[in-house]
């Protein structure tokens, strides 16, 4: 019932997720090979209902996390880019990097978590990524972030 844009900056995880689409003969799904940041922005303001953000990139040393996805600057595109009352779900195994996350969307005041808490368990009806088995596999918990947008950017 829904239209899905996946957007993929690797390559080769790319191509696989386009074959499995067109073996599944899933045509409600297209997909976007570029960085996040600057697929978003290709959208018009208010766009989307609800986005996705499942386990970037968690660029775990202090010095590479300039290269994370999740950064004040995408928080605000994201803003910008779901309609109001839409949602935001991100998941991660990286502990740290949630929590700089949490604090990035606070910070932004334009996100409310619908779970009271910044933390929400796992959502009902919600596919797992082939991430998301490996790590749930390895015993490592998974964390699940759903914000509601609400407010103008």
């Amino acid at each position: 019932d829904f239209n899905h844009i996946g957007i993929e900056v690797k390559f080769g995880r790319f191509k696989k997720a386009v074959r499995a689409a067109e073996r599944n003969g899933a045509d409600n799904v297209k997909f976007i090979h570029l960085d996040g940041f600057l697929a978003v922005g290709l959208f018009a303001p208010a766009v989307f209902e609800r986005i996705y953000v499942n386990f970037p990139d968690p660029w775990p040393k202090e010095r590479h996390h300039k290269h994370r996805i999740i950064s004040p600057d995408f928080v605000r595109l994201l803003a910008s880019a779901i309609r109001d009352g839409g949602r935001l779900e991100m998941a991660s195994d990286h502990e740290e990097y949630v929590a700089a996350s949490v604090e990035m969307f606070g910070a932004s005041r334009l996100f409310k978590s619908i779970h009271g808490g910044p933390l929400a368990e796992y959502p009902d009806k919600r596919p797992q990524t082939a991430f998301e088995k490996i790590f749930r596999a390895q015993g490592k918990p998974v964390k699940y972030l759903i914000y509601e947008k609400h407010g103008a950017v």
